[in-house]
């Protein structure tokens, strides 16, 4: 590079106004995971905190609102005329079903249950068979608030026939879809309770980790967003080639 080299600047407005709105854009997105990740370590604590703790009555848990997640027992019966088989559900590398079934406490509360996977079938009219306790059962499990996705909203549908295929759980739509007063929470179930099927569960769809993956490729895409800018608008490359070859 010679004394006489000098970077200049060619203002190019559309392209000044692209990376103005795209290099906000791109940094909102990264924080954004970078607070999502924070989520979901304190999700995944409070679940680990739960796997340990003492169950307490279903009817307790009025005295826990605040709490994502939420220890409980409950003993009654599993209510089998009307379920719902959760779709595409992937256990072991084979498509299923999650078994969602109503659970009428001795308290009076009528709770939704996760009871876990059974195979599916690519079959739309396949309904799935498993074995439910037909007495008086005492069962325990965590209280969960449902999945609040907004990629998948579960469609406002009626039930003509049982068991009923959904893709979300909602509880407001499967206490119409039921005619049943439901739990506002799901309750997913132990694996050593009476009425478990395949049991494994996920507290969180995605770690901590992912989603510091993903801050990271936002932020690095916003680096990147800046640096093509600038030799694009500048004679930058010029004159870092000239300092090479000089």
């Amino acid at each position: 590079m010679t004394a006489n080299q000098k970077l200049t600047f060619d203002f190019n407005w559309k392209l000044t106004l692209s990376v103005v709105f795209l290099f906000p854009i791109l940094l909102r997105l990264c924080f954004w995971q970078i607070e999502r990740a924070e989520e979901k370590k304190v999700l995944a604590q409070q679940w680990k905190s739960q796997q340990t703790a003492q169950a307490i009555p279903l009817n307790e848990d009025v005295n826990f609102k605040n709490r994502r997640f939420v220890r409980v027992y409950a003993s009654g019966k599993f209510l089998i005329k009307k379920y719902w088989l959760k779709e595409n559900q992937i256990y072991n590398g084979q498509l299923g079903y999650n078994v969602i079934m109503p659970f009428a406490s001795e308290d009076g509360e009528i709770v939704s249950v996760d009871r876990g996977w059974v195979l599916g079938s690519p079959r739309r009219d396949y309904v799935p068979t498993f074995e439910t306790p037909a007495n008086n059962v005492r069962i325990t499990g965590v209280l969960v608030v449902p999945s609040d996705s907004k990629l998948i909203r579960e469609a406002e549908t009626r039930a003509k026939s049982w068991p009923h295929k959904i893709l979300e759980v909602d509880i407001p739509i499967l206490s119409r879809q039921s005619e049943l007063e439901l739990y506002p929470k799901l309750l997913r179930i132990d694996p050593d309770s009476p009425g478990a099927l395949d049991v494994i569960w996920r507290p969180i769809n995605a770690s901590s980790a992912k989603h510091y993956g993903y801050a990271f490729q936002w932020g690095l895409m916003a680096v990147v967003l800046i640096i093509m800018y600038l030799f694009a608008s500048t004679n930058l490359m010029q004159l870092l080639k000239g300092g090479r070859e000089s």
